[in-house]
């Protein structure tokens, strides 16, 4: 079902960047956050999160960030 739902900006761009890290379409990631409400819980705790990816082979290499650095840094980018 389809349907219009007004978000503060900084929410919207705090939930998109996170189904951007998690991989997954906008839909999906707030339809699995709301199943979770519903259900209870919160999920904090239950979802185990990927391991960060180093890029090595070159000669500085990347520094490892968890998702929640990523997602700051998507989200700064986007205020810009």
């Amino acid at each position: 079902m389809k349907t219009t739902v007004e978000l503060p900006d900084l929410l919207f761009k705090r939930v998109k960047a996170r189904a951007v890290i998690e991989g997954v379409k906008l839909k999906d990631y707030i339809a699995r956050a709301l199943q979770r409400s519903i259900d209870g819980g919160s999920g904090r705790g239950a979802r185990i999160e990927k391991p960060p990816v180093v890029l090595r082979g070159r000669r500085k290499s990347i520094p490892a960030r968890s998702n929640a650095e990523i997602e700051e840094l998507l989200i700064k980018e986007s205020l810009r």
